[in-house]
């Protein structure tokens, strides 16, 4: 058993959102996700996306509202609740990657292991469970710059997942990757979530990635939510102009 195994297993997100970004918009959503399932959030650019994600991670506090993850409480102005990116556990992958240039692979995926007190042996030990995992194993000595878009991803998905995060927060992870490799990763990731019971949010404008990837889905629009359930039940009865148009892009797959 890992340092990170002995902690309990997540349970069910809840997550209401408000966050003012200016006097003309504020975020004002509410989503729920099971332990294990994959919840997609999609949404035109500007919608709040980005913001729902930010919060979720720690990186932004919330103004109204709370977020919860079991019976640990993130977030909570109310309560005067605000849990740190680094106290809640979280993996983020964002589109960005944000991989550190100076470091090798192996270093990359361990460094989130490292920043939480994990020795340096155990930590390379595990990351090398991750990069072989999700195809990267003869990469570890390689530095970050010397990567392809599509080898970065994945170092960076096997980074996310190589502290075992009760809450996995993906923004577009499969958008570096070709058709082939990216069913392979979907694979990878479904596996994970339904064995470690952990809470997967991924952020997305791709209409054809959240049918791909999740079990539930939010629409976002404006920073509200404009209609939510499975994936096939949305795009089949669209409910705005918005899910008319991305449900035919999913008709093409």
């Amino acid at each position: 058993m890992t340092s990170l195994e002995s902690a309990s297993r997540p349970g069910q997100l809840h997550a209401h959102v408000v966050v003012a970004r200016s006097n003309s918009f504020q975020l004002d959503v509410s989503i729920l996700a099971a332990p294990g399932e994959m919840v997609a959030i999609l949404g035109p650019n500007g919608s709040g996306k980005s913001t729902l994600l930010a919060a979720l991670a720690g990186l932004l506090p919330i103004d109204f509202g709370e977020i919860r993850l079991g019976s640990q409480i993130f977030d909570s102005p109310e309560s005067n609740i605000f849990l740190r990116s680094v106290d809640r556990r979280v993996g983020v992958v964002f589109q960005d990657l944000l991989l550190f240039p100076h470091l090798s692979v192996l270093d990359n995926i361990a460094f989130g292991l490292r920043a939480r007190g994990v020795p340096k042996a155990v930590a390379r030990a595990q990351a090398q469970r991750w990069a072989e995992e999700f195809g990267v194993g003869e990469l570890i000595g390689a530095k970050a710059t010397a990567l392809s878009g599509g080898q970065a991803q994945r170092v960076a998905l096997a980074r996310a997942l190589a502290v075992e995060p009760t809450l996995l927060l993906l923004d577009e992870p499969l958008s570096a990757l070709d058709v082939e490799s990216a069913a392979a990763v979907l694979v990878q990731l479904n596996e994970n979530l339904i064995s470690s019971g952990t809470v997967g949010v991924l952020v997305t404008h791709d209409p054809q990635e959240a049918y791909l990837l999740a079990e539930t889905m939010y629409i976002i629009e404006s920073g509200r939510i404009t209609q939510h359930g499975a994936p096939k039940d949305v795009f089949t009865h669209p409910a705005t102009a918005y899910v008319r148009a991305a449900s035919e892009k999913v008709r093409a797959l």
